[in-house]
């Protein structure tokens, strides 16, 4: 069942939507997000927000702190009449950054079933304009991001999350590589908030860890905008604990496929055993059951390739 997901567009299974039908007309409240936040108010959640936007105030955009090379990638990729090609050719300049190319074009998502990709302007014509920038700020993001051991164990959540979102992004017609980004950076809200959380921890206990989770989509919203990446991720990182059930926008759709990936995959590392069709999110992006729970029973699969 785990095999040729990417097909499953194509094979309706008539029992599979009769079941869907039945389960998208339950009550809300059977259908409920199991990871949702509460919201927080009082002085903790001020002193945390206020440590939190010093961090923001010395952070700079992403192209701003990248190699030269890098820089130029970057900057060209944001040219709607660029060619891959070109691309491709300053990419090879640089031995490190051709190599996280060619590894994320023979990532689970898009590596070939009939062999390995091994040149730069191959990767290149295999992800794509958008797959090249994700490859080049990805190594920035994690030295940037990871500060701690606990926001290591974030960084680690966050790749397999990274991981699956592309999978689901092809099913709801979401572009795949703006959703493996988005699932990189979902968590980088609570990246932030560790910056001072010994402190604040040792200050107000528990509470301060609580207001810290309550507020880490509006901290990792301003981050990301403030990095310059697209609206659309911004805005999914902004909701992805509460992403509307009717979605009207391109960060919406995006905030509900990373919220769906996100409750797989912490489910996942709980030993927790659900029907995936029973989250909202699946309504919300119109989902069928039979490829979402494909997904999850290849799920381990890609999540094991994301620790490598």
């Amino acid at each position: 069942m785990s095999q040729g997901l990417e097909n499953w567009s194509s094979r309706d299974d008539e029992a599979a939507d009769a079941e869907w039908r039945r389960q998208v007309g339950a009550s809300q409240e059977r259908r409920t997000y199991s990871w949702r936040l509460e919201p927080a108010s009082g002085p903790v959640l001020m002193e945390v927000r206020k440590a939190a936007q010093v961090v923001l105030a010395a952070e700079k955009p992403i192209d701003a702190t990248l190699p030269a090379v890098a820089r130029e990638v970057y900057r060209l990729a944001g040219d709607p009449t660029v060619s891959l090609e070109c691309l491709a050719t300053t990419i090879e300049r640089d031995p490190l950054m051709a190599a996280h190319l060619v590894a994320l074009a023979n990532s689970a998502y898009y590596r070939p079933r009939s062999r390995g990709i091994e040149s730069v302007k191959e990767a290149a014509q295999r992800v794509g304009v958008d797959g090249i920038r994700t490859s080049i700020i990805m190594p920035l993001l994690g030295a940037r991001l990871v500060r701690d051991e606990a926001s290591a164990q974030l960084w680690s959540h966050a790749n397999e999350v990274a991981a699956a979102c592309p999978f689901v992004a092809g099913l709801a017609g979401v572009k795949p590589e703006t959703a493996h980004l988005a699932g990189l950076l979902h968590d980088a809200g609570r990246m932030i908030t560790r910056v001072d959380a010994a402190r604040l921890e040792a200050q107000f206990g528990t509470a301060a860890t609580k207001a810290a989770t309550a507020i880490h989509e509006e901290i990792g919203a301003a981050l990301l905008s403030k990095w310059g990446l697209p609206a659309s991720i911004c805005e999914a990182v902004g909701l992805h604990h509460h992403p509307p059930e009717h979605p009207n926008t391109d960060g919406e759709r995006l905030a509900n496929v990373v919220a769906l990936v996100d409750t797989l995959v912490r489910g996942l590392e709980r030993g927790v055993e659900a029907d995936p069709t029973e989250l909202p999110f699946c309504a919300a992006l119109g989902l069928r059951p039979t490829p979402i729970r494909a997904l999850v029973a290849r799920l381990p699969e890609l999540v094991s390739e994301a620790r490598r």
